[in-house]
């Protein structure tokens, strides 16, 4: 003798909490817009939709391409940050003091840029909302070529000596 699995918990109830709900809201029915208000059953009488208890809301929006920018920002503005100490510590950097060399010239516009990058990293915190709301491939249009700005002046910084 086979039983059968009682229905999952919650069920009824959440035909019951519908039913309440459009006793006394206007809603639509989602597939073919009919008012639901004052329904006595979870289906819609227009087109026999069953109606279920469900959160609905905005689709999540991806955080990856505002990650991308923060992180390769902070990045940046953490060498500011050294460059700043340095600066503190030794009053003057050779490289500020007497920028003749290609290579002095080259640090002071990375030491800029990256002094820069301080107040750009906390623009880009308190934009977040702004930056939500454009279209994806606009996100990812401007994270992609500020990564590969930066990584291509990292790999400067790093060879400005050898050259």
């Amino acid at each position: 003798m086979s039983q059968t699995a009682p229905a999952p918990a919650g069920v009824a109830d959440d035909a019951a909490l519908v039913v309440a709900f459009l006793q006394s809201h206007n809603a639509v029915c989602p597939r073919c817009k009919y008012n639901l208000r004052n329904l006595a059953s979870p289906r819609c009488p227009e087109c026999g939709h069953d109606l279920r208890l469900a959160i609905a809301g905005a689709p999540a929006r991806p955080i990856f391409p505002w990650a991308l920018l923060l992180m390769t920002a902070s990045a940046v503005a953490g060498l500011g940050v050294l460059f700043a100490a340095i600066c503190l510590v030794d009053e003057m950097p050779r490289f500020l003091r007497d920028p003749h060399r290609w290579d002095d010239i080259t640090l002071l516009c990375l030491c800029l840029y990256s002094l820069l990058a301080i107040p750009g990293t906390l623009l880009i915190l308190f934009v977040r909302p702004l930056f939500a709301r454009l279209p994806i491939v606009i996100q990812y249009l401007l994270a992609i070529p500020f990564l590969l700005l930066n990584l291509a002046l990292f790999v400067l910084f790093c060879f400005v000596g050898r050259l």
